[in-house]
Parts: C-alpha cells; structure tokens; sequence
C-alpha cells in the first residue's frame, strides 16, 4: 500500500512537471499578465488628460495648441482635438524609435475633413522614415521610407483605428481591425534622428491633422493581426 501511494506520487509530479514545461513552451500571448495589449509598447498615449507615455519608457510629449476631448470610447479629456493648421504633438528622438527590425503604429483617428493630414510621422523629409496619414482623395496611408500601402475610403466625423505593421518582409495596414492592405518590403526602415510628431510632420506645410486623435501607440515589432484585433477590441 505505501509503496502504490508512493509511486502514485512519482507520477504526479512528473505529470505536473511535464505540464508546466509543455506550458512554458507553448505560453505566447498577446498580452502581459494583466490583460494589456499595450504592454509590449515602446511609446504609448492614452491622452488621459495630458501627453505622458503610459509605457515603461516614458517618452513624454509635449503638446502645442491642440485642445483635451472626448475620446475614442466618449470619455472626457481622453483625446487630443486638432485645429488643422499649426496643431502638433513632439516626441524627441530617441535611440528606441529608431526602428530596424520591425514596427507597429497604432492609433484612433475621427477625421473631419478629407485632406492631407498626418496622424504620426518620423522626420520631416518626403519621404518619411515611417509615417500613419490621411490623404487628400481619401486614402488611408502606412508608409516606410519610399514603401507604402494604401486603403481607399476612409469616413469622416467617425472614429476609426488605424494601424500599420511591419515584420521586416510584408508591410500591412488595418482599419478597424480588419487587413485592408499588404506590400512586400524587405529592409525598408531606415534611422532619421528628428523628433516624433503627433497630427503634423516636420515643417507643417499645410499638412496637420483636423480632427480628434486618440491611444497613439508605436511597437519595435510587426504585430501579428490577432494582436492587433485585440487592441481595436480592448
């Protein structure tokens, strides 16, 4: 009899342990314990009422002009509204936005005029190291240096999220969570040391946003399209 319960025993703990290796094989989430996609950001903006990264690398913003609104989920000074003209947000540079391996932005947009306008961009020369825009003729733009892909028909006076991610071979682009575009581009990024700019490029030129941005998010990595599917979802 002591000797079954012993060897009983054994068994357990083998199967235990073979359980939580199988587990720790196999464990890839899209998430960090806690259940936030964001966890994994190099830079992240909620816009809770101010500019601050709400990542671990506190890449804080520094805002010009734009005013504190409703977000994307109708919460109050939880989004950034932009005039259309001068409005920007900056990011200094950083050795962690230079980019080589992969990339991701993320970000919700309520748009309020067709134009050309950018959500975030890298630099300010054409083209950009990497950019999110709209265009005048209602494309829906993620570029990187001289690659881009585009989505055609974007609404206006809607909130819509927006990302754009790249693995180092396949660029794609997501509205609202769904791929809406692919391009093939191996060894696209390239490093420009000027600052991050939120609802503006590098010398305006015309081209500031109009309209309300929310949750700007940038990743070191192609995130995958159930990752992103999550983060429209959260």
């Amino acid at each position: 009899m002591r000797f079954n319960l012993f060897a009983l025993i054994i068994v357990l703990v083998i199967a235990m342990s073979c359980d939580e290796n199988i587990h720790e094989d196999t464990d890839i989430t899209d998430t960090d314990s806690t259940g936030n996609p964001y966890s994994e950001a190099v830079a992240y903006y909620p816009f809770h009422g101010n500019t601050d990264d709400a990542s671990a690398n506190q890449h804080i913003g520094t805002s010009f002009g734009p005013l504190l609104t409703a977000g994307h989920n109708d919460s109050v000074n939880d989004a950034y509204h932009f005039d259309g003209t001068d409005d920007l947000i900056t990011v200094p540079d950083d050795t962690a936005f230079h980019f080589l391996n992969g990339i991701t932005i993320t970000a919700w947009v309520y748009a309020e005029e067709q134009k050309t306008q950018y959500i975030l961009t890298k630099g300010g020369g054409l083209p950009s190291p990497y950019k999110l825009a709209l265009s005048g003729t209602g494309d829906v733009i993620f570029s990187i240096n001289n690659s881009e892909v585009r989505n055609t028909g974007y609404s206006l006076n809607q909130w819509m999220h927006i990302a754009g991610s790249y693995d180092g071979i396949t660029m794609r682009l997501y509205v609202n969570g769904e791929e809406v575009g692919s391009l093939s581009a191996a060894n696209a990024l390239v490093i420009d040391t000027s600052p991050l700019f939120i609802g503006t490029r590098l010398g305006l030129s015309g081209d500031s946003f109009k309209g309300s941005i929310d949750e700007v998010a940038l990743f070191d990595i192609g995130l995958t399209a159930a990752q992103l599917k999550l983060i429209y979802t959260n």
